[in-house]
């Protein structure tokens, strides 16, 4: 699929007349927790020529473009690094796609190395803590299907990355299974994880009572966890880096990889 991806990309760089920087997956696809039906989550960054940042009316920020089961958007990259200047989850989580279209490293190399020195753990961990508050209100009471499942993913996913987040202060990984590795689950965790994952690849639902107290367990550790949010560190960003950066990328040119 990733010739079709690709085609379309091009498509988008000459119906918009820009650049695109860096593309990859987000989502099911990215997290590989895809099943045959998943669509394809196409997020990308994409820049004009320098000339065009000097009109009076903006240039778009966003480009939307669904068809079939490609659901594609992209950010100017201007946009994306505001974004970065507030430490953005969604950013963070494009950059570090285990599926990647395609990049340019003078430009996805750099933001990562950026990143790393820069990114708040703090407002990460307030974003992911928003997925556990929300998703732990779902009511499970009557049967529980797919769409139950696939939300207590993501909310095994949000409390996951807050486990390594407040216990090791480093960002989480984006590849699942990477992730229940990173963040040092215990055999009966893991078991009991992999229970959910099985569920929502199969589309068979399965709920015992272990999944259903692995659940309440998460839920009863929450507020703990945003005791300790409060203490992670935030870092700060260093404008001038990022000036430099944005000049660097309307000058450097290089053959796509």
């Amino acid at each position: 699929m990733s010739t079709h991806v690709k085609k379309r990309l091009q498509e988008i760089e000459k119906e918009y007349n820009v650049e695109i920087l860096f593309a990859c997956e987000s989502g099911s696809r990215a997290y590989g927790l895809d099943t045959l039906a998943s669509d394809f989550d196409v997020r990308f960054i994409y820049k004009y020529k320098a000339a065009r940042y000097l009109h009076l009316n903006r240039p778009q920020e966003v480009i939307n473009m669904a068809k079939g089961n490609y659901d594609m958007q992209g950010w100017d990259l201007y946009k994306a690094i505001y974004l970065f200047t507030k430490s953005n989850p969604s950013l963070y989580e494009w950059l570090w796609s285990p599926v990647v279209y395609y990049q340019k490293s003078s430009f996805a190399d750099s933001l990562r190395q950026m990143m790393d020195q820069s990114y708040s753990l703090k407002a990460i961990g307030y974003h992911y803590f928003k997925i556990l508050t929300i998703n732990s209100k779902r009511n499970l009471t009557s049967s529980v299907t797919i769409e139950d499942i696939k939300v207590m993913i993501q909310l095994i996913r949000a409390f996951l990355s807050l486990k390594v987040l407040v216990n090791q202060h480093s960002l989480p990984v984006v590849l699942f299974a990477d992730l229940c590795e990173q963040a040092k689950l215990d055999d009966r965790q893991q078991s009991i994880i992999e229970q959910f994952v099985q569920c929502k690849t199969s589309g068979q639902v399965v709920f015992d009572e272990k999944m259903k107290n692995f659940l309440e367990s998460i839920k009863k550790e929450a507020a703990a966890i945003e005791e300790k949010i409060k203490e992670l560190p935030e870092k700060q960003i260093n404008h001038e880096d990022i000036n430099l950066f944005l000049l660097t990328q309307h000058y450097i040119m290089e053959e796509r990889t």
